[in-house]
């Protein structure tokens, strides 16, 4: 009978430890199920908030954009009201900033312009409205008969490095190219700029120097001005140009000696496309900079490590 009973409960005994198990399976089963619900959850708040975040951000811009525009159209008008009143000369004297804030005068010379826009190529126009120093170049266009009306002066064969410019009136109308020196002379007006630097006479000015490469050959149609006109075409003006390395402490070695450097440069700061330009010398450790096309650009500083991307090729000068 005694053995009956604890067979029983012997029985029992098993059958409520494995209910107990199946209940304890169950609970943890039930856990892990709502912590993949809690978790669904954050993960869903979380990319509602990134999706809110984005929504906000393109809000933001959307609002910069259109408090931009508004600004620009609120002072076009302002500028019209005061134009003639003397003011918006007297900013755009402060700011320096071109046009359309540029002195009356240079608002009547783009309408004179633009008057008789089907009478000048589209691509001086668009050289225009990228370097608003061309202006007055421009404006004499239609009256030139593309001939040098002048040389260099005896203040610039004076200067140390005088800062030559492709679309000055005296030589910028004559033909070089496919164009004329102002658009596509930037590598003979550098050239020029270093051999009177050096040699210090009016013997090579930009149309000299631009005459002598296309008789050469070292012009080539849709490509410009090649390079071995800094090595091989060089000496026939007294000077030697010599390639070297993209090295700062060679760059600046050189320079300091008193030699200036012509470089081609890549698209950058200085061009869309190709140009080149004279570094001739070091300033509280910035360089100088002759931009044959920007006197702006000119009148900078320059750190190297700026210059030294937009660089493709460049040589040193110095006298035969």
């Amino acid at each position: 009978m005694r053995s009956q009973i604890e067979l029983i409960d012997v029985s029992g005994a098993k059958r409520r430890k494995a209910q107990n198990s199946k209940n304890t399976g169950r609970q943890q089963w039930e856990k892990e199920q709502t912590a993949r619900r809690q978790e669904a959850i954050k993960q869903g708040e979380k990319r509602q908030t990134a999706k809110r975040r984005r929504r906000q951000k393109r809000r933001r811009r959307l609002r910069l954009v259109f408090r931009i525009f508004a600004a620009v159209f609120l002072l076009g008008i302002l500028g019209r009201l005061l134009w003639g009143t003397g003011f918006m000369e007297e900013l755009s004297a402060f700011t320096k900033l071109p046009w359309p804030f540029g002195s009356r005068e240079e608002q009547e010379q783009r309408e004179q312009i633009y008057a008789k826009e089907d009478s000048y190529p589209p691509e001086l126009l668009e050289a225009l409205e990228k370097n608003p120093e061309l202006l007055s170049f421009v404006e004499g266009y239609l009256s030139s008969d593309g001939s040098v009306t002048g040389g260099l002066t005896e203040e610039e064969l004076s200067q140390d490095f005088p800062l030559l410019l492709q679309y000055d009136a005296r030589w910028g109308y004559a033909p070089y190219g496919d164009n004329n020196i102002a658009l596509s002379g930037c590598a003979p007006t550098c050239l020029s700029m270093v051999v009177t630097a050096l040699r210090k006479n009016g013997d090579a000015s930009p149309n000299v120097v631009a005459d002598y490469a296309m008789e050469r050959g070292y012009y080539q149609d849709g490509v410009g001005t090649m390079w071995s006109l800094m090595t091989e075409g060089a000496p026939d003006f007294g000077v030697r140009g010599e390639e070297i390395g993209l090295d700062k402490n060679l760059i600046f070695a050189r320079l300091e000696e008193g030699s200036p450097i012509i470089c081609s440069m890549r698209p950058g700061d200085f061009t869309t496309t190709g140009h080149f330009i004279v570094l001739v010398g070091i300033q509280d450790g910035k360089i100088v900079v002759n931009d044959p096309y920007s006197r702006e650009r000119s009148e900078k500083l320059w750190d190297y490590e700026t210059l030294e991307y937009q660089i493709k090729n460049l040589w040193a000068f110095s006298l035969l």
